[in-house]
């Protein structure tokens, strides 16, 4: 349990301090970069052990790892973002309830049988969406940013199929806490060169605070993955009972963070879409 806890915490506060970055000017971009390579290094200080140098003979984990970091950044790019603009809740949601596009994409590949109750939780899923990404008769609410919500369902959601995938399949040689850390550096690496190639064309400024509020999230982001990791090696529960529990805490802590820290609210119709989340939430556990 204390590690759900700190996993869920974590990941609340990673929110919380995207959400602050536009008050103190911090540039997002050149933080999530920093961000990787402190949680790159996070990774390889608590699993360097864990190596085998089978790994450099069996490579077949090598694309998986490439694809992986470059959903990792464009992912916290748009987390980030869309925390800033469409606040922490409806990012949250958006984020936990892409575990039903990994479903989607379990069901098609790995054939798994289809019941009543998981397409119940994926329509819940996709509702619950929805009712929170749009501004339904409320015209000054309209934003152009509601999109990212959208990416970021399909986005992590293909993150965590990937990473679900290349753990059933391509890491007998390598864990998978190290192969996550390797995903992680792998992002970093695919951000330095972007921003080097800004500062080339000096459309950037690197600046002290942006590597500072990069290390801050840095740290938040490892140890929000490394708990989730250690959660399900700790209890008793099942992987899609944690996960599901962990998802609702996530969502119910991000909402109280959002309302008391940035005043934060949720109409009737976002209500609704919670409260369809949550119920989608609850149906993937009773489908596992």
């Amino acid at each position: 349990m204390f590690a759900i806890l700190i996993s869920v915490l974590t990941t609340t506060w990673l929110l919380v301090l995207f959400k602050l970055f536009p008050k103190y000017k911090i540039d997002t971009f050149q933080a999530v970069v920093v961000n990787y390579f402190v949680a790159f290094t996070c990774g390889i200080l608590l699993y360097g052990n864990t190596y085998q140098p089978s790994v450099l003979t069996h490579l077949s984990w090598l694309p998986y790892a490439i694809l992986s970091g470059f959903l990792f950044i464009s992912m916290l790019m748009f987390i980030g973002m869309s925390s800033q603009r469409n606040g922490v809740s409806m990012t949250t949601v958006a984020v936990k309830m892409s575990m039903a596009v990994s479903m989607i994409f379990m069901i098609v590949v790995y054939q798994e049988k289809l019941s009543f109750v998981k397409i119940g939780g994926i329509l819940a899923a996709f509702i619950g969406v929805v009712l929170m990404s749009f501004p339904f008769g409320n015209k000054s609410e309209k934003s152009s940013s509601l999109w990212m919500l959208f990416v970021l369902f399909f986005g992590c959601g293909a993150l965590d199929f990937v990473l679900n995938y290349v753990q059933n399949y391509h890491l007998q040689h390598l864990s998978t806490p190290l192969f996550s850390a390797i995903g992680l550096g792998t992002a970093g690496v695919i951000g330095i060169i972007y921003l080097i190639y800004l500062r080339i064309r000096k459309k950037v400024l690197i600046e002290r605070k942006n590597i500072i509020a990069g290390i801050l999230i840095g740290i938040p982001n490892y140890f929000s993955i490394y708990y989730l990791i250690h959660s399900y090696e700790t209890t008793n529960w099942s992987d899609s009972t944690v996960l599901a529990f962990l998802n609702v805490s996530a969502v119910i802590s991000s909402i109280i963070a959002g309302y008391i820290i940035f005043k934060e609210q949720l109409d009737k119709v976002k209500w609704i879409g919670l409260i369809c989340s949550l119920l989608a939430i609850y149906l993937f556990y009773l489908s596992a």
